[in-house]
């Protein structure tokens, strides 16, 4: 992981964790790295790592089962997932449309990009909805589908 200037590093590892949390790389009352087993991942000192985890464990994001370790609360994802995107609207989406405005770029050229960005993503979305064991023809279809690609007569092997 590479750290930013701009943000304190416990707040970076906090931001780390939250979004392989939303990604699911740790379920709900799955155990999470120890400290020193992140430290080490990490590069930090543990007590950064402490620190980001007590700021998790503020949130009722993580809890700690004392002498096991730390685990990720129950319904951790959706509550980091809807937080993320109160931040998004409220923070991210003002800035960006402020800049899309002072460089005078066309909604159209954002939908573009938008669409671009989806078409490369859209592989790895359905292998990794694959691996899950979801039907993976149905599943690309509903995906295309939802980005509104026509996609009339889709034939995959897997």
């Amino acid at each position: 992981m590479e750290f930013k200037d701009t943000q304190a590093i416990y707040l970076q590892i906090v931001d780390w964790m939250c979004d392989n949390i939303v990604k699911e790389k740790w379920g709900s009352d799955e155990r999470i790295p120890s400290v020193r087993e992140l430290g080490v991942l990490l590069e930090v000192n543990p007590n950064t790592v402490m620190r980001a985890y007590e700021c998790l464990q503020n949130q009722n994001i993580i809890y700690n089962k004392r002498g096991v370790g730390f685990f990720v609360s129950e319904d951790a994802s959706l509550r980091v997932a809807e937080r993320k995107r109160t931040e998004f609207i409220g923070q991210v989406l003002p800035e960006f449309f402020h800049r899309m405005k002072l460089l005078d770029i066309p909604l159209e050229v954002i939908l573009a990009e938008f669409e671009k960005l989806n078409r490369k993503s859209c592989f790895f979305i359905c292998i990794k909805q694959y691996e899950k064991g979801v039907l993976f023809d149905a599943y690309i279809k509903a995906l295309l589908r939802s980005l509104q690609f026509k996609c009339c007569h889709i034939k995959l092997s897997v």
